[in-house]
């Protein structure tokens, strides 16, 4: 079970608006007090607020009563990078999608995420902002979704999913041979080359509601082109990623994997890193000293 609160409430059997006040029952929590968890506890929400935790509480006569029967209560969960978009095989993805199949499996990916107790979903790159305005009013079950829109690629880039014959140099760009991958037709990823470029796309994600800047800095695992030990986009192209950002009050954060990378962009004004697979210690000092998160995505691949 999990404690939430929805900016538009929908019905759900632990929603409660602003002016309501639900007390669990009979529900084991972690107290942080021991590595054991706590049994016949009870938790008292008012709104939006856990305001107390712990046995045989006190509540008003007009309190919802809820009994956990006896299982685990925690706050809802928040996953700090998700490509809500990536739902099913990334190859198929890249060749034959309609966009009405992409936006409904999408959301019933938000929904399988909330089920399982996340209640923010932090997208790390994909445009889902349509999606996060359809649960935002009420049209659409699901967990609070922040965006950045689509991510930010150079050409050639991590985000550059064009197929070989579409970045060939000796056919122009016609409806039989678009410039875009599927990926960029679908609002995931944009290309943007130069400074200019940069902070115009940058702008319009901002313009259309993204929370935050992403780029993509550096090579992949997941994109067949670009090495992963690539430097991506120039100092100041970053910098004008990150200066956006700031201007518009909010922050970017990028992709990258190599210890140098991840150096550059903390530099050059990024507030968050994603990944960073490989870092030396002087490099996670400078994080902390700028006050960089490090969104790691900590994860054990396996395959057949």
């Amino acid at each position: 079970m999990s404690c939430h609160h929805h900016s538009t409430p929908f019905k759900s059997s632990v929603d409660s608006s602003h002016e309501e006040v639900t007390l669990f029952k009979n529900v084991k929590v972690f107290d942080g007090k021991s590595d054991t968890l706590a049994e016949d506890f009870e938790v008292l929400v008012e709104g939006n607020f856990i305001k107390a935790v712990g046995p045989n509480l006190k509540a008003d006569k007009s309190a919802r009563i809820i009994d956990g029967g006896g299982r685990t209560l925690s706050p809802g969960f928040m996953t700090m990078h998700e490509h809500i978009i990536s739902n099913e095989s990334f190859d198929d993805m890249l060749i034959r999608p309609y966009w009405d199949e992409i936006g409904a499996k999408m959301l019933i990916r938000a929904q399988d995420l909330f089920n399982m107790g996340f209640t923010t979903v932090r997208d790390g790159g994909a445009w889902c902002l349509g999606l996060k305005r359809a649960i935002d009013d009420g049209t659409a079950v699901g967990p609070r979704l922040l965006s950045p829109g689509a991510a930010l690629t150079q050409t050639g880039g991590h985000g550059d999913f064009r197929l070989p014959y579409q970045n060939n140099p000796f056919f122009s760009p016609t409806s039989q041979n678009p410039e875009h991958s599927m990926l960029q037709y679908l609002g995931a990823v944009v290309r943007a080359d130069g400074e200019a470029e940069v902070r115009r796309a940058a702008r319009a994600n901002l313009s259309a509601g993204a929370h935050f800047i992403k780029v993509l800095g550096g090579g992949g695992v997941a994109s067949p082109f670009d090495p992963l030990t690539s430097f991506q986009y120039s100092d100041n192209e970053l910098k004008a990623a990150a200066e956006e950002a700031r201007h518009f009050g909010t922050y970017a954060t990028i992709h990258v994997h190599l210890d140098e990378a991840v150096s550059r962009a903390v530099k050059l004004g990024f507030k968050m890193v994603e990944h960073a697979t490989v870092l030396t210690e002087d490099t996670v000092k400078l994080m902390a000293d700028e006050g960089v998160t490090w969104s790691a995505q900590c994860a054990l691949f396996l395959s057949d």
